[in-house]
């Protein structure tokens, strides 16, 4: 019931926390191993980590991560990128990641841009976090593009908030 509270100032999470943040990761391992945590916690059987080398791409290398796991609909890519916020949450949970904030700052410890494709179901989503596109455009308030899918028909659904 937001609406209410329109017209009220409301704290922004700025684009310097995205690099804040990744430095609660001393180490590169410790980053990857987010990243691994979540395709563990997604029941994955399979994680096959490789790189693409391609020279236009910042670096000319990419890292990828594939994993068979159950995959996100909508509603929790969105969730996914609220920070402290987590579905895995739950006294009886044997997951890893409980607390929110993993794939945020392990992807961005790593690099400045990360992209995430899954699929659950009937839908399939992309969510784009870049601290490029943030410098490249200037923003001071980070912004995540997280379009969806209709897998079968290749529409686009709606947005969730």
């Amino acid at each position: 019931n937001m609406s209410k509270y329109s017209a009220l100032s409301r704290a922004q999470l700025s684009f310097e926390y995205l690099h804040t943040n990744s430095t609660t990761h001393e180490f590169l391992f410790g980053a990857l191993a987010e990243l691994l945590d979540n395709s563990r916690d997604a029941a994955a059987t399979k994680v096959n980590i490789f790189t693409v080398h391609r020279e236009d791409l910042r670096g000319s290398c990419m890292l990828c991560f594939l994993d068979d796991g159950d995959g996100m609909d909508p509603e929790e890519i969105s969730s996914v990128m609220k920070f402290g916020s987590s579905c895995k949450k739950s006294g009886e949970s044997n997951m890893i990641g409980q607390y929110g904030n993993g794939l945020k700052s392990g992807s961005m410890r790593i690099g400045k841009d990360f992209v995430l494709f899954t699929k659950k179901e009937s839908t399939m989503s992309c969510l784009m976090l870049s601290r490029t596109f943030h410098e490249t455009e200037n923003l001071n308030e980070v912004i995540v593009p997280m379009p969806s899918w209709n897998r079968q028909t290749r529409l686009p659904l709606p947005t969730v908030d």
